[in-house]
């Protein structure tokens, strides 16, 4: 790629205006498993590549081991791509969800197990210690129950009070703004969580008190990362203006293009410097007159792609093509319980893309390690468009090499260990 110094080949925007039991009541016991071990977004084993098939006796061993976990409640149970993908958290008495707990499982078309991994709290709570009363908190999307084991459990996205101790027994609540609140048991605030990027532009403006401008920078951060690593300039932009954003969809060298931020609940725009201050898409439609479709845009506001017709930001991207060009993004993010797996998914995704898949199979492959957002985000476009394509051979030697020496050590026929995808 030639280097352009004063060109812009991709563009970054966050568009951001933007109880307590006593020791003894508490046992606590994390247990861990997997397939191919507790999965990291820098695994080198790719499931996509080279995948573990499992015999039918180390089959039986995980079903049952599924069907004897107690507490365990099926939230999915459908395909993503081409995997059968089954889904489990960990809900305790049937009200208390132990946060980031989870068996996934998937499955190929012959049913075979290509992917397992279960994460489990064994989490023994005197639970007439947390005995609820009616908590109906004001303007809300939905509450829940919620206990967190331990520290680990906050990803970067839960703030509580300095003096909180662990587990904690708590609802969580999600606002009609955005906002997510947490509250003991007797309905004081302990907490809150990073804010979806929802319908309502007024409710984060990036002047609340004690709460950044830029919201949203670790997501933005991110992806100039993987950008940083595909293009030779990239443009990373907190708080836009108007003006900013159109001349860099003009720049007809701007291949990539992903934002974060309000859009007032529409398809049709996204707001920059202020609030209630938007982007169009009848803006982009000028701006893209001169240039073809752009090829990915990732449009992260929370009904960003609620619809794909003319006039959304989504056509106005693509030029209503889907051949070169691709749009994915958010549907429905304000009220998705999977929010929080949002940056993880989001790094998964462009992981593999990175490792020379198409966009379209990199998008499912984290949707199906992240299935709680998978109902949330939409692709649509150009299936077999990729960024660095390079790169895919080199990856799937590697990966096929790395599950080589595991058939070697684990003295097991490498025709009983590999699949090879050629999707």
């Amino acid at each position: 790629m030639n280097k352009r110094a004063w060109k812009i080949e991709a563009v970054v925007l966050a568009i951001v205006i933007s109880a307590k039991p006593t020791a003894d009541s508490v046992d606590i016991k994390k247990s861990v498993k997997g397939q191919f071990k507790n999965w990291h977004p820098d695994d080198p084993i790719d499931i996509e590549i080279a995948e573990l098939i499992t015999s039918e006796i180390e089959k039986a061993k995980i079903i049952k081991e599924i069907n004897e976990t107690e507490n365990k409640t099926l939230v999915l149970n459908r395909k993503i791509g081409w995997r059968k993908v089954r889904f489990y958290k960990h809900i305790l008495k049937d009200m208390y969800y132990v946060k980031n707990d989870s068996i996934l499982l998937h499955m190929d078309s012959e049913n075979k197990i290509i992917y397992f991994h279960k994460r489990w709290t064994d989490i023994k709570i005197d639970i007439k210690l947390y005995e609820k009363e009616q908590f109906e908190p004001k303007d809300y999307s939905w509450k829940e129950l919620v206990i967190f084991p331990d520290e680990n459990d906050l990803k970067n996205i839960y703030t509580f009070n300095e003096d909180i101790r662990y587990p904690i027994v708590c609802w969580e609540v999600r606002y009609k703004d955005g906002a997510t609140k947490m509250f003991n048991l007797k309905h004081e605030q302990i907490g809150h969580a990073v804010p979806t990027p929802d319908y309502d532009a007024s409710s984060f403006s990036g002047y609340d008190k004690g709460s950044p401008h830029d919201v949203w920078s670790s997501w933005r951060s991110n992806a100039f990362k993987w950008f940083n690593k595909w293009f030779d300039n990239v443009a990373s932009i907190g708080i836009p203006s108007n003006d900013q954003v159109s001349n860099i969809i003009k720049d007809i060298d701007m291949e990539c293009f992903y934002e974060i931020g309000h859009s007032g609940g529409e398809p049709t725009r996204f707001q920059t410097e202020d609030d209630g201050i938007y982007y169009t898409a009848n803006q982009l439609r000028k701006d893209m007159n001169n240039r073809e479709p752009i090829k990915l845009a990732i449009l992260c506001s929370c009904e960003a792609m609620r619809r794909t017709d003319e006039g959304t930001l989504s056509y106005e991207f693509r030029k209503g093509e889907t051949k070169d060009t691709i749009t994915i993004g958010y549907v429905g993010m304000g009220n998705c319980s999977g929010w929080y797996d949002s940056l993880d998914w989001q790094n998964c995704m462009f992981l593999y893309i990175d490792r020379g898949f198409s966009i379209k199979n990199s998008f499912d492959i984290a949707c199906a390690l992240y299935p709680s957002i998978s109902d949330c985000v939409k692709f649509v476009g150009d299936e077999r468009e990729k960024i660095n394509a390079d790169c895919h051979e080199k990856y799937k030697t590697t990966a096929i090499s790395k599950l080589l020496e595991r058939a070697i050590i684990n003295h097991r026929p490498i025709r009983e260990m590999i699949k090879i995808n050629q999707k």
